[in-house]
């Protein structure tokens, strides 16, 4: 979470900080004004993009790799791409028997 405080008297105005905020890939969770001291308080938190990550394990494409799936085959059943595949095994990397 970033908080982002800016004087309501200065150049920069509420709409000027949103777009500027969601072009970084933040978004406003919360705002709030400090008429005291003639300012704005922006909480703001990082916007989560793309898809979530999924649930597989090494040890699941170890045992698919051991029963003699190809890569591909193992991208295909699991959902995912072979540099995913790749990634999961790194150094520990069966080749096909």
């Amino acid at each position: 979470m970033m908080i982002w405080v800016i004087d309501t008297n200065g150049f920069e105005t509420k709409e000027m900080i949103k777009k500027y905020a969601k072009k970084l890939g933040y978004q406003i969770i919360d705002e709030i004004e400090i008429k005291k001291y003639h300012q704005i308080k922006f909480k703001l938190e990082k916007r989560k993009v793309g898809q979530p990550k999924k649930n597989i394990s090494k040890d699941e494409i170890l045992v698919l790799r051991e029963e003699g799936n190809s890569i591909k085959e193992i991208c295909k059943v699991l959902g995912v791409s072979r540099s995913t595949v790749y990634n999961y095994l790194g150094n520990d990397y069966p080749k096909k028997q």
